[in-house]
Formats: C-alpha cells, structure tokens, sequence
C-alpha cells in the first residue's frame, strides 16, 4: 500500500470517529440539572393527584393537574365551561389557612436544584385550585403535582406513611405564601419570577418551581 493511500484511509478513519462522537454527544439526555427537569426530593415517586369534591354544583372525582381536571370537566356534559372561570368572582391571592404552616423557603433551596417558575402562571394555579370545595389527595411518600401551565408548578408532596388529602384551597395558601415571600425580578423590565418549598406540621409540604408542562 502507498504512503499516501494509508495517510488518506487515517484522516478517514478519524473523521468517522470524530463524527461519531459528535453525535452520541448530541444524542444524550439533558443533564439532571436541565431547567427542564422535573425535581422532587429524593426517594419520592410523582404519582397522579386526585381531585374530589364539587365546583358550582358539579361533582369532581377526577385525577391530574387542575388544569387537566378542568379541562375533562369541559369536555363532559355538564354546565361547567372552562371559558366561564374568568367570569367568576376572582378569589384574593392573599394567604389564608397557614396556620400550621411552619416554614417558608425561597429559592435556592438546600438540597434541591430548582429552578423559578413564571410569577403569573403561577397566580393562576392558585386561583384556579381556590375555585368550589375540592379536595387535593397525594399517596404516602409522593409528591403529586397540582398546577402546571407555562414550565410553571405547584407540587403537593407527603412525608407520611398514609395517603393524605387537604382542601385544595389549603395547597393554594401554601403556594401564595411562596408567591408572597419568594418573589424575585432580575431588571425592571424582565418578568416576575418565584419559587420555594413551605412546610405543613402535619408533614407534608408545597414546592413552586419551574417545571416541564
């Protein structure tokens, strides 16, 4: 074989080698750190929420985010229309029901990398979870997730050893307690961010962060 002929075959050789390494690159997953992961504590499962109760006089047994939940009602045959939310009388975005309540943490977390959900998107979940009288359920060691709409949620996870279930409304005070303390704007002209982790003595606690939806 000429010199020339075996220098050639190597630069080839190299440049496939080179080109593959590129795209396994470009092939992996997104580091667990990505502002695009979902982030729970350690040793939780996601599992799906439940949502019992009645909104303007329609029964709710239904599982999924709020915004899901709503969203089947829409669907269904009834008199709920989710066009007709803004309409309502808008609940206050004030804090209610923390009395127990025992700790609010702001981002950055100990422990976690989260990442500031959208402030606005955020004011809409807890509106929306104040609506009727619902009740939010979560299984023993899970975190369900309650609200997500624009890479934006609110999570209600439970340290217990029982399934456990809390007015809706409750999980939205928790989540305007982070709204209120957690708030963070970079400039005057960026949009308002949030984010935080409150606890409950009943052990069980919120987070608001960003999130993949």
């Amino acid at each position: 074989m000429k010199f020339s002929t075996l220098v050639t075959n190597l630069a080839l050789l190299v440049a496939t080698v080179v080109l593959l390494n590129i795209e396994i690159v470009a092939a992996a997953p997104a580091p667990s750190g990505s502002h695009r992961a979902s982030h729970i504590p350690e040793h939780y499962e996601i599992v799906p929420l439940l949502v019992t109760g009645s909104i303007n006089g329609i029964a709710i047994n239904h599982t999924g985010t709020i915004e899901e939940v709503f969203a089947q009602l829409d669907a269904e045959e009834n008199s709920f229309k989710l066009s007709d939310l803004t309409a309502w009388d808008n609940p206050d975005l004030q804090t209610r029901d923390t009395a127990y309540m025992t700790d609010v943490n702001c981002i950055p977390v100990n422990g976690q990398n989260w990442n500031r959900a959208k402030a606005g998107a955020i004011n809409t979940g807890i509106q929306y979870l104040r609506r009727g009288y619902m009740s939010c359920w979560v299984n023993a060691h899970s975190c369900a997730r309650v609200s997500c709409s624009w890479d934006s949620g609110i999570y209600f996870c439970n340290n217990n050893n029982y399934n456990l279930g809390h007015p809706c409304a409750q999980i939205a005070d928790y989540a305007a307690a982070i709204y209120d303390r957690c708030k963070y704007q970079k400039n005057l002209i960026s949009d308002k961010e949030v984010g935080g982790q409150a606890w409950d003595d009943g052990n069980w606690n919120v987070p608001v962060h960003k999130d993949r939806c």
